[in-house]
């Protein structure tokens, strides 16, 4: 009887001893997974951070290089300013912002021959002539139809047009009317556009004209 009464007591501390480590088993896997999943968690923030910082960089990037690629226009502006010289503006400007950016007009300079609300052409040359000057229809003056000793499309009134041979009041005036409904005239050819303006008529008048 006692030997037996051993075997169970013994059985019994190994079935608790068992019990015990079952226990602790469960409890590290438990454990485990809670911090594995922590982890994942923490991982997981760090890589949405990340990808945010890096989308906020690429669009910082992309306005960059939209800022690099917008196009200039180039004015060269002489005469009664304070820093004359070529300029590179933004089209659409106008010769006001022109003259802004050479300093500002000279103490004797003639405003008074100066059309600030041009809207300035790419290529355009502005001079500004000094009180008691004549103005240079060489050059490219604002608000005068002659450019290079041409008669300009897109500045020339109804008088300077009729200077060109074939060219009467009334198609001169079809000139006007097709700058203001249309917009200024993008090279020489549009002229034949105008209604009463055939090949005939631009051949005469090609060599006498610019834009």
């Amino acid at each position: 009887m006692d030997k037996a009464a051993n075997i169970s007591h013994e059985l019994m501390s190994y079935k608790k001893i068992l019990a015990v480590l079952i226990t602790l088993s469960l409890l590290a896997v438990i454990a485990f997974h809670f911090i594995n999943s922590d982890e994942t968690k923490v991982k997981s923030g760090i890589l949405e951070e990340v990808n945010t910082e890096n989308i906020e960089e690429i669009h910082d990037e992309k306005q960059k290089e939209g800022e690099v690629e917008k196009v200039l226009i180039a004015a060269d502006i002489k005469g009664a300013v304070k820093k004359p010289g070529l300029y590179y503006i933004e089209p659409g400007a106008r010769v006001l912002g022109l003259i802004e950016k050479a300093g500002g007009f000279l103490e004797d300079a003639d405003q008074t021959q100066i059309n600030l609300a041009e809207i300035i052409q790419d290529e355009m040359m502005i001079y500004v002539p000094l009180k008691g000057e004549v103005k240079k229809e060489d050059i490219g003056v604002p608000g005068s139809g002659h450019s290079n000793g041409r008669i300009s499309l897109n500045k020339a009134t109804i008088e300077e047009l009729q200077q060109l041979p074939g060219i009467g009041p009334g198609k001169a005036k079809l000139i006007i009317e097709y700058r203001q409904e249309s917009g200024m005239f993008k090279k020489l050819e549009d002229l034949k556009n105008v209604s009463g303006i055939g090949d005939k008529t631009y051949e005469k008048i090609a060599d006498l004209i610019s834009l």
